[in-house]
């Protein structure tokens, strides 16, 4: 990362709530859904070695369908039998993934287990 690079990361609001402590991001991100981007969409995540931001971040399949999320926060929902799980994230960019999506370990846990390679969950915007 050059130190331009740097200097715009600085200067971007939602990637520096991101890097705030979980629950503080969480609750910053919460807001009215604006639209609904997947109903269904495979969810995984990824370690430093792919991104090196550990947030509330989130990184899209270079060729998905949801490369127009790049920029956006997103609520991510996860429908099990007895609750539906939600974490939210700022989408910081694209990365050759196997998954739609893919979450840093900490918000990837708030729906699953890590053992947990692929969610299936509903993508939506936030106003």
């Amino acid at each position: 990362m050059s130190f331009i690079d740097f200097l715009a990361a600085q200067a971007d609001l939602d990637l520096q709530m991101a890097r705030r402590a979980f629950p503080v991001a969480q609750a910053a991100f919460d807001g009215p859904v604006h639209d609904l981007a997947a109903e269904a969409a495979d969810v995984g995540w990824h370690d430093t070695s792919t991104n090196p931001e550990t947030g509330s971040i989130a990184l899209v399949r270079e060729d998905s369908e949801l490369v127009e999320l790049v920029g956006d926060i997103v609520k991510i929902s996860r429908a099990m039998p007895t609750e539906t799980r939600v974490v939210f994230a700022y989408v910081l960019g694209t990365a050759s993934i196997v998954d739609d999506l893919s979450l840093a370990r900490r918000p990837f846990m708030g729906l699953g287990i890590l053992a947990n390679e692929t969610l299936s969950c509903k993508i939506e915007t936030i106003a």
